[in-house]
């Protein structure tokens, strides 16, 4: 047995550490459930502005979608301000009724009797009077239209209807169409039934062919049917 060996030295015993040290570990623990700490800085914030979040900031509120401006429903540009001139409303107008027609003179009642218009013509050269065998005159101063019930053609213009009474129905619905001149009265027979004729001042008889006018001179006798008239001045 050996009692020289040498003992090894007993290990160093551990320091205890400060109080203030242990104060110092334990404050500097982080809790886990603790928020962040937030930092606030005093700079002012605009209008309509949020401050950023700051580094470490989980918090922070997001930054606010700017706002919606409204659509502004638009049409077709009608007008410029000081180049377009204003629509001014027409005036209305004054209602201007026709010019009233001048009816036919009353045609006798009889079986074939009907309604005629008249249309004014223009003033004729020299007037004429038509003086029938019955004793009943007429003044004609441009185109006439004799005959039991006359009527003209569409269309056509005529200044003077003048009907006649014949009981015989010699004479035809429209029988003549006069028309007065410089020269004398122009007959025309509108293809009548019976025929008409001119006999000149000096007793000459000539016979008028439907649709061709003929010359009655002042004083001749023009004959249509039965019934006749003498030209002469009005």
């Amino acid at each position: 047995m050996q009692w020289n060996q040498p003992v090894p030295p007993a290990p160093a015993a551990p320091e205890a550490p400060a109080r203030g040290s242990r104060r110092r570990k334990k404050a500097e623990q982080v809790d886990p459930f603790a928020p962040p700490a937030v930092q606030f800085h005093n700079q002012p914030i605009q209008s309509g502005q949020f401050s950023p979040a700051q580094p470490g900031n989980g918090f922070a509120p997001p930054p606010a979608a700017p706002a919606a401006q409204p659509v502004m429903q638009q049409g077709p540009i009608t007008s410029v301000p000081g180049v377009t001139q204003p629509t001014l409303p027409e005036p209305p107008r004054e209602f201007q009724p026709p010019a009233p027609e001048t009816l036919a003179a009353a045609a006798q009642a009889d079986d074939d009797a009907g309604e005629t218009r008249v249309r004014p013509v223009g003033a004729p050269v020299q007037p004429l009077r038509l003086v029938f065998d019955d004793g009943r005159s007429e003044d004609v101063g441009a185109l006439a239209l004799i005959g039991r019930n006359p009527a003209g053609y569409d269309g056509e213009m005529i200044s003077r209807l003048i009907s006649v009474h014949d009981t015989s129905r010699s004479v035809s619905k429209t029988h003549l169409l006069v028309r007065a001149s410089a020269e004398g009265l122009w007959v025309t027979d509108r293809n009548s039934t019976n025929g008409s004729a001119i006999t000149s001042p000096a007793g000459g008889r000539t016979a008028l062919s439907g649709g061709s006018p003929a010359l009655a001179e002042v004083g001749s006798r023009v004959h249509f049917g039965d019934r006749s008239f003498v030209v002469g001045r009005a």
